[in-house]
């Protein structure tokens, strides 16, 4: 009867709690994951990491585990979660020598953009929403800026955007 109901809820629920916990990355190789991306018309989100990386160890432990960026993430994106160290092939070929590099690429497989280093969940959401919207790493620099020109961060972001971007006279400003 009843109790046999609710000792069924209980047992969905803590079920379905765990799955979701457990891991938002799809456990599917590079190839499969730009398949499904085409299908869902969505973007592949590929977290590169390496065993003995530190702001990849809190990248898991607070901004993947957060609600937030769980939602995000099985909303808009295919995210993948790749050791740099064992996909070697694939990490040279996008070029990947920053740990955590967190790569955003089409269904093709060719780069939209990439967040380096760790992001706290509210700075990953924007970061994020930010690239897919088109805007690249210099443009989200470059508005982070403007009003608070004065700041040295904020300065150092935008000039190392435009450097990776190989933009160095303006990077040099």
């Amino acid at each position: 009867g009843r109790d046999m109901r609710y000792l069924i809820l209980i047992l969905l629920i803590s079920f379905s709690s765990q799955v979701f916990t457990d891991s938002i990355f799809r456990e599917v190789g590079f190839e499969e994951a730009l398949k499904i991306a085409k299908s869902e018309k969505r973007p592949v989100m590929i977290d590169f990491y390496t065993t003995w990386c530190k702001p990849c160890k809190k990248l898991d432990k607070v901004t993947w585990q957060d609600d937030s960026v769980k939602a995000f993430l099985m909303a808009k994106i295919i995210p993948l979660k790749i050791d740099a160290e064992k996909e070697v092939e694939l990490a040279q070929k996008y070029n990947i020598n920053i740990y955590p590099t967190i790569l955003f690429v089409d269904s093709e497989g060719n780069e939209i953009d990439r967040l380096l280093g760790y992001k706290d969940p509210e700075s990953f959401i924007a970061d994020s929403r930010a690239l897919l919207a088109g805007k690249d790493a210099v443009m989200r620099a470059k508005e982070k800026l403007e009003g608070n020109e004065t700041d040295p961060q904020l300065q150092m972001q935008y000039a190392s955007a435009l450097r990776d971007k190989g933009r160095y006279e303006e990077a040099l400003k």
